[in-house]
């Protein structure tokens, strides 16, 4: 089942992050995914039972968030394993909330610690 991507205007809308790595002599930029593309992820990685699979489901993470180069199955099984861990921790510190920008609070929104030093 492919994972379907966030759309332009999705992306316009919402600040999705990318990083980039250097492997070798490659860049390799990898995206944020939205909440769809990682619903798409955990439901591809279901066994028949309905449990998700941790690791089929990181890879399939990795393949929808990979940018340029595009990841493919094949590839990505043909990686070595450190580079896999690298990939791997790039695109888990994607997904992790506590990376965001506290200090900019969007306009009509009131930061309600704000003062409270």
């Amino acid at each position: 089942m492919p994972v379907k991507s966030a759309t332009e205007a999705e992306m316009f809308e919402f600040p999705f992050e990318e990083k980039s790595i250097l492997i070798g002599k490659t860049e390799w930029r990898f995206r944020e995914l939205s909440v769809q593309e990682n619903d798409d992820c955990a439901d591809a990685a279901k066994d028949k039972e309905g449990r998700i699979n941790g690791r089929t489901m990181m890879r399939l993470t990795i393949i929808a968030s990979s940018v340029e180069p595009k990841i493919t199955p094949e590839l990505l099984a043909k990686m070595p394993t450190r580079i896999y861990g690298k990939i791997y921790d790039v695109v888990n510190d994607l997904a992790n909330p506590d990376t965001l920008d506290d200090e900019k609070t969007p306009e009509g929104v009131v930061d309600e610690n704000a003062g409270n030093a």
